[in-house]
């Protein structure tokens, strides 16, 4: 059976209420269905007849942050749909639109956040993806995805809702998997209307992790961020898994599926995690930033971690340590290639902080 948009007239808002998130997350919801169908729809196209690849990177970087006329198009249903159910002011920032005109300083106002197609990568190569979890989907829409030759497929359309600066509806829809996630603030996570809690997976032991590349291929970012993983690896982790789609992972997060989920700057603005937010955090998990402090919504790019609060503390410890250790080493890289008398520079430098910091005592 496949899912579409409600054969239902959306419910007017509520005029007492000077934001009725009732009313946003149905007119999310709407939005994503059609935009999903659209999208499953595309998919003959994609095998028959192709698909218009363009590189949002400068000329001559590596082809690694794609869009197809698919996303454009898929954010043109969404965004038209939504402003025509809401009144006053509302921002909207899509993430191909936010490309080509930039994005503006986040504000009070309701700012709608859209990734049409979280994971257009992984769509161009048709990557098959099967997913097996806790939280219960449609066996149905593995079914027709299967028929198509798609195994399930890791991209999903995000829809995220701020107010007053803080993620207050998000809605991210699998058109492939036919699964519809759907939270807003103080009203629970759900999977197809099924309630939704992240995991109580106590231990890295025992953990599925994922985390996301990104698009960058800078060699600084990737020895980090290769570091940190190994450190990871070092603690025992049980699982580890890269799927290419930032909101996916938050949604799985949510769903018990994955039992944490960090990303190190892989995520390439505020479309791929203002809905993710709010579904881990109505499904009782924690979000942090990788270093340790609170994590803020901005508008660019940036790093968390998410899960129960227990696996996030473990990550963050590992990722703290791995990044001691590998300032360590590069300094003593570094006195390697000064020679000797650049180890006896740095030894009285060392000295020199040491005797300060007691005569300042």
């Amino acid at each position: 059976m496949t899912v579409g948009p409600p054969a239902y007239a959306l419910r007017p808002p509520d005029k007492r209420k000077d934001h009725d998130l009732d009313h946003y997350l149905q007119v999310a919801e709407s939005a994503a269905l059609q935009a999903g169908n659209f999208i499953r729809a595309s998919l003959e196209r994609r095998t028959s007849l192709g698909l218009t690849v363009n590189d949002k990177a400068a000329v001559g970087a590596a082809r690694v942050d794609l869009v197809t006329e698919v996303d454009l198009q898929a954010e043109e249903i969404i965004i038209p749909s939504i402003r025509k159910a809401v009144t006053g002011r509302h921002i909207f920032v899509g993430e191909e639109s936010a490309f080509l005109t930039g994005t503006q300083a986040l504000t009070d106002d309701p700012h709608w956040f859209v990734d049409p197609v979280d994971g257009t990568t992984n769509f161009i190569h048709g990557y098959p993806f099967v997913t097996v979890g806790r939280a219960g989907g449609r066996a149905g829409g593995r079914a027709q995805a299967a028929s198509w030759g798609w195994e399930g497929g890791e991209e999903g359309v995000s829809i995220g809702l701020l107010i007053r600066k803080r993620p207050v509806v998000g809605v991210v829809y699998n058109p492939f998997l036919q699964e519809l996630y759907t939270a807003r603030h103080g009203g629970g996570a759900f999977l197809n209307g099924k309630p939704l809690h992240v995991s109580d997976t106590p231990t890295l032991k025992e953990a599925m992790v994922a985390t996301t590349l990104g698009a960058s291929r800078d060699r600084t970012y990737l020895n980090l961020l290769l570091f940190r993983l190994r450190a990871l690896l070092l603690e025992r982790l049980q699982a580890f898994r890269v799927s290419g789609s930032t909101c996916q992972n938050l949604a799985h997060v949510a769903s018990g599926r994955l039992d944490c989920y960090y990303d190190e700057g892989g995520f390439g603005g505020p479309w791929d995690i203002a809905a993710g937010l709010v579904l881990v955090r109505e499904a009782g998990g924690t979000v942090r930033a990788l270093g340790g402090g609170d994590f803020v919504f901005s508008m660019g790019q940036g790093n968390l971690v998410c899960g129960n609060a227990r696996l996030v503390e473990e990550v963050v410890q590992a990722v703290r340590a791995a990044d001691n250790k590998m300032w360590w080493k590069g300094v003593r890289v570094q006195v390697r290639g000064w020679g000797s008398i650049g180890a006896v520079v740095l030894g009285a430098c060392v000295i020199s902080l040491v005797l300060g910091g007691r005569k300042a005592r």
